[in-house]
């Protein structure tokens, strides 16, 4: 990509947060935590939830559970796709590593220093070939290498699949199909618009979890999870459960809640879909600290 395309696509992926939170209790083994998750989450009242379990080695577990569509009473199943909001910054992260890696760039380039316009427009790039060179670029460095075959950035690929989830609101206690709002020319798609199975984001998080994967480089590993601000790192964000490191992110978007998590002493990883923002909340702030309960064990 040249230096060019990849000044507004940096410009694009400028805003980031981290969000993560554990609760009390006692946690599941992790051979047992993609259950204990779904049955929670559906006790809570989640139509649809989809659960991927990184064990130490990088295999992965799928448990899922409840409703995908409740209009037209189709079930969640191992492919279906969910919306995993700002949880994709941490992709994002991820791409700007190989970038670093290559030596197309350096971590404290400024990016207003890449584009060839003055610094006050910096914040208006042509955002039909940012919107272009990003798809490209995060498709050939990001979701090929990491064999993430299953994840869309378009909403109209995603729904091509016909196996993207809907999202619910409860009214009464009852799920109800929401209106999607995701776009293909949404300005902040490469801030949340992923739309994937638990299952390739858990390959993600395996290969952040093997120094990269091959991907990047361990060293790249280790400088997005340095926090610069607090807890606050590249994407992910610090929280200590039980005398364990735990780095983790959230997202929400069109009515979805989604949560990742690692715990790298331990080599293992959580990865919680939701297809409602209604009665998510509680599983997904407490998935971090689960894990990280299963990694110690009884």
């Amino acid at each position: 990509m040249s230096v060019r395309l990849l000044a507004p696509v940096l410009a694009l992926l400028l805003a980031a947060a981290a969000c993560g939170s554990a609760d009390d209790g006692a946690g599941a083994d992790v051979d047992r935590l993609g259950d204990v998750l779904v049955e929670r989450a559906l006790g809570d009242g989640v139509p649809g939830v989809s659960v991927a379990v990184v064990a130490d080695g990088g295999a992965i577990t799928t448990a899922v559970g409840g409703l995908a569509d409740a209009e037209r009473d189709i079930a969640v199943a191992s492919d279906t796709l969910f919306h995993a909001g700002s949880t994709h910054k941490a992709l994002n992260a991820f791409f700007v590593a190989t970038l670093v890696d290559d030596g197309t760039l350096a971590w404290d380039d400024p990016v207003v220093d890449l584009l060839d316009r003055p610094a006050a427009s910096a914040a208006v790039p042509d955002l039909d070939d940012a919107h272009e060179a990003y798809l490209e670029a995060f498709d050939e460095r990001v979701l090929r290498p990491l064999g993430m075959d299953d994840t869309w950035l378009l909403a109209s690929e995603a729904r091509a699949t016909g196996r993207l989830s809907r999202s619910h609101e409860l009214i009464d206690g009852e799920p109800v199909v929401l209106d999607s709002v995701d776009l293909d020319a949404d300005v902040l798609l490469p801030s949340g618009g992923l739309k994937t199975t638990a299952t390739d984001l858990g390959r993600f998080l395996a290969a952040m979890l093997d120094d990269g994967g091959g991907v990047i480089s361990p060293d790249a590993v280790e400088r997005l999870w340095t926090p610069g601000l607090g807890d606050d790192a590249m994407g992910w964000e610090r929280s200590i459960v039980d005398g364990l490191v735990v780095w983790s992110h959230e997202g929400s978007f069109d009515g979805f809640l989604s949560v990742i998590a690692v715990v790298p002493e331990a080599g293992v990883g959580v990865v919680v879909l939701a297809n409602t923002e209604d009665a998510a909340a509680d599983v997904i702030g407490a998935a971090p600290g689960e894990l990280a309960r299963a990694a110690i064990g009884p």
